[in-house]
C-alpha cells in the first residue's frame, strides 16, 4: 500500500491544534481509562482488549500504547515485536485522523513517529525510501538517525549501495552529534555488510567488531562471525557469533530486521559443520 498520499496529511499534522473529540462514546472512554490503568502498571496483556476497544471507539490516546505494546512484544510477553499488528493499528489511526473534523495533535505525532519505521519493519522497502525522501524534500519532519539507518538498509535491499552509503554517512554524523552510540553501531553493521557482500572480509571484520561486541547488533554479529569463518580465523568462534545472530529475537521500532532470513539461512548451512 502506498503512503505518499499521506504527505499532505503529515503537513497538516504540524498545523493542528490539540482538541478533544466529543464523538467518543462513554464506553470507549471507560475502556481507555481501564486499559491505561493496567498499562501504567505494566500489565500489558490485561490492558490490550480495553485499549483495542478504546481505539476502535475513536479515542486517539489509545493508539500510542497499542502500537508500543505490539512493537515491543508486550502483547504476549514474548518480547518479540509483531510489526504487522502494530502497523494495522497505525493504519486505523490514520483513517480515524483523516476522517475526523477535529484533529488530535498527540495522535498525529504518534502516527508520524511510527509510520516510517513500521513501513520498513513490515518489509516495504521502496515505500520506506519514497516516503522518507519525499517527506524530507517537503520539509517534514526532522529525520532521526535510526530512521536514516532504516532507509540505508532499504536501499541495500533494493541493491542501491551508493545510496545506502550516503544515508549511512549522514546517520553516523547525526548520531555522533547526538551521542547515539547504538545508532552508530547499527550504521557500522550496515557498512560491514556492504564490505562483506563485496567479499572484503578484512574490512567487514573491522567494521563489525564493535557493532557485534558492544552494540549487540544482530547484523554486526552475523558479519563478524561470517567474516571470521571466511578468513579461516577462529571459525568456531565465528560460528558462535552467527548462531547468536540467527537466534536473536527482534523487538522495538529501531530494529534492522531485513537480513533475518539471510542470517538464518547461513546459520542452517554451517550449524552442523566442524571447522
Amino acid at each position: 500500500m502506498k503512503f505518499i498520499k499521506y504527505l499532505f496529511f503529515a503537513m497538516g499534522l504540524l498545523l493542528t491544534i490539540p482538541l478533544n473529540s466529543a464523538a467518543q462514546s462513554k464506553v470507549a472512554i471507560d475502556a481507555f481509562e481501564t486499559g491505561m490503568s493496567a498499562y501504567k502498571h505494566e500489565e500489558y496483556i490485561k490492558s490490550l482488549p480495553y485499549l483495542q476497544q478504546a481505539a476502535t471507539g475513536g479515542v486517539p490516546g489509545a493508539f500510542a500504547p497499542l502500537i508500543e505494546i505490539y512493537t515491543h512484544g508486550d502483547y504476549n510477553g514474548s518480547g518479540k515485536g509483531n510489526y504487522n499488528e502494530a502497523f494495522k493499528w497505525l493504519l486505523l489511526g490514520l483513517t480515524q485522523y483523516n476522517d475526523s473534523p477535529i484533529k488530535d495533535r498527540n495522535l498525529g505525532a504518534t502516527l508520524l513517529m511510527n509510520l516510517d519505521p513500521l513501513t520498513f519493519l513490515t518489509g516495504d522497502y521502496q515505500e520506506t525510501v519514497d516516503h522518507v525522501t519525499n517527506s524530507e524534500k517537503m520539509g517534514i519532519p526532522i529525520i532521526m538517525p535510526y530512521v536514516m539507518c532504516q532507509v540505508a538498509a532499504s536501499y541495500l535491499k533494493l541493491n542501491k549501495v551508493s545510496d545506502a552509503n550516503k544515508w549511512l554517512k549522514r546517520a553516523i554524523a547525526d548520531a555522533s552529534e547526538k551521542k547515539q552510540n547504538i545508532t552508530i553501531h547499527t550504521a557500522n553493521a550496515l557498512l560491514a555488510k556492504i564490505a562483506y557482500d563485496k567479499k572484503d572480509y578484512e574490512k567487514a571484520l573491522t567494521l563489525s567488531k564493535a557493532s557485534a561486541s558492544e552494540g549487540n547488533i544482530p547484523l554486526g554479529a552475523f558479519v563478524y562471525g561470517a567474516s571470521l569463518i571466511n578468513l579461516g580465523r577462529s571459525p568456531e568462534v565465528g560460528k558462535q557469533w552467527v548462531k547468536a545472530a540467527a537466534e536473536y529475537d527482534y523487538y522495538g521500532i529501531y530494529e534492522i530486521n531485513c537480513f533475518e532470513t539471510e542470517i538464518k539461512n547461513y546459520w542452517n548451512k554451517i550449524k552442523n559443520v566442524n571447522f
